[in-house]
């Protein structure tokens, strides 16, 4: 099995293992919401805006950190240090 795909399975296995947790202790599953994404591939950002029109796409890490939370731009700011320090 390849190593992406085990890695989305036990994400997946530990996600239902927290809700059951969470229905345990609270009698309730937990509820969450879909807020932003960071996707590099074109397509997979379309899927993404088509699905869920209020999401945040960014190709960007770095700048979708920024536009979630704009107090973050220290991290934007130590991320462009370091790629100018490279040369």
């Amino acid at each position: 099995m390849e190593l992406l795909q085990k890695r989305k399975n036990y994400m997946f296995r530990a996600m239902i293992y927290l809700t059951r947790l969470v229905l345990a202790k609270h009698g309730k599953t937990p509820q969450h919401k879909h807020l932003f994404c960071a996707e590099i591939v074109p397509f997979k950002q379309a899927y993404v805006q088509i699905n869920w029109p209020d999401v945040t796409v960014s190709r960007d890490v770095v700048k979708l950190a920024g536009a979630v939370n704009p107090k973050s731009k220290i991290i934007e700011q130590k991320s462009q240090q370091k790629r100018t320090s490279r040369g």
